[in-house]
């Protein structure tokens, strides 16, 4: 879609589909975000949600507690390829902040990147705590890469001078690997019901394909229920109006996952609270007066992606001061009502399906397929 509005009197959205139209009209738009699948760039995400202003403030207000994993990656292809004597295409790293996690990639002819065609190509991430101590303004990126070239040298045991290892580009921060936070209650979605909108993602639950599984379900069951005849959402047989778009709460620290969801996982929150290039200046300016209101004042938040920089240091001093410089507060259990909610939408009756209405589904991934 090229842009949304809201659709007047007439309530539900008006979806663009193009630079010239045509224009569709729907009750119901529920969009969809999976950071471990990234079939759609969060970007369009983005710009399609700040089309919808202001009917879309809340929803975007939600997602703004989002406190992401960060990391520095670099491509990079090695001729001759290494092949067998690297048996294995993925490997989770222990003990070397320099490297997280190693996939070697296979050869797609459609892939413009992967040059030169003989070569073989690796991606590698490093830990947060790497890419804190070197990211910043005018940062060392040559430096940054060899240092995670030598990583991966040492971890392959094999010699850099034997064989042309060649960067793919630039060696790049990348602020969204995976989120560290999640709503509360896990229902599924971010649910605004006075428009009419939702987001689900994996998000919603974490950053793993049963995540994709768990949100698009919980998601599903909560639309088909709670939609009315005239179009409009009625949860109240459900959930509180609270439990839909909550405050986000941290995962615990685990081991064990060996996908990105480690960069969540393996490593306390404090290690990710620095600023990054995050640049959604409407979520950002919606997330500044939330601060003013005091609406973080019994969090837990270390760090707020999506804040102005003063602002964001600002905050982050303030929470500092208050929980302490090294304390970190696990997921603090969640009220009774969203303890219940998937359970809740399960047993409640679903209501009469002969009806005429059109729900846009915005994007793309396991989590809208589900």
């Amino acid at each position: 879609p090229w842009a949304l509005s809201a659709g007047g009197r007439a309530g539900g959205w008006d979806i663009l589909l193009g630079e010239k139209g045509p224009q569709e009209h729907y009750q119901i738009i529920l969009v969809a975000y999976d950071f471990c699948y990234r079939l759609t760039h969060v970007k369009a995400v983005r710009e399609l949600l700040d089309s919808g202003l202001p009917s879309t403030v809340r929803l975007m207000g939600c997602f703004g507690e989002l406190h992401a994993a960060k990391c520095l990656a670099i491509t990079f292809s090695v001729d001759p390829p290494l092949g067998d004597t690297v048996p294995w295409d993925a490997a989770l790293v222990h003990d070397m902040p320099a490297l997280r996690w190693i996939t070697r990639c296979r050869a797609c002819e459609t892939s413009v990147w992967q040059q030169p065609r003989n070569g073989e190509h690796w991606i590698a991430l490093s830990t947060s705590e790497h890419s804190r101590a070197r990211f910043g303004a005018r940062w060392d990126k040559e430096q940054a890469g060899r240092e995670m070239l030598e990583a991966f040298a040492q971890i392959t045991r094999f010699d850099l001078a034997t064989r042309k290892v060649r960067l793919v580009g630039n060696p790049y921060h990348w602020d969204l690997p995976a989120p560290r936070n999640r709503p509360k209650g896990q229902v599924g979605a971010l649910v605004d019901v006075e428009n009419s909108i939702a987001w689900t993602g994996d998000f919603c639950i974490e950053p793993t394909p049963e995540g994709c599984w768990q949100a698009g379900s919980r998601a599903g069951q909560l639309l088909a229920r709670a939609i009315r005849k005239d179009g409009h959402l009625d949860v109240g047989r459900h959930l509180v109006l609270d439990a839909l778009l909550p405050s986000w709460e941290y995962h615990f620290t685990r081991e064990g996952d060996e996908d990105l969801a480690i960069l969540t996982f393996t490593a306390e929150p404090q290690a990710s609270a620095y600023r990054g290039t995050c640049n959604w200046e409407q979520v950002e300016k919606i997330m500044e007066e939330r601060v003013r209101r005091g609406d973080f004042f019994d969090s837990d938040h270390l760090w707020l992606d999506h804040l102005p920089k003063t602002a964001q240091q600002k905050f982050a001093g303030s929470m500092r001061s208050r929980n302490g410089d090294n304390s970190f507060y696990p997921i603090r259990r969640p009220k009774a009502v969203q303890q219940g909610a998937a359970s809740s939408i399960e047993d409640s009756e679903v209501p009469d399906g002969k009806r005429s209405l059109r729900v846009a589904i915005v994007g793309s991934g396991p989590a809208a397929m589900f």
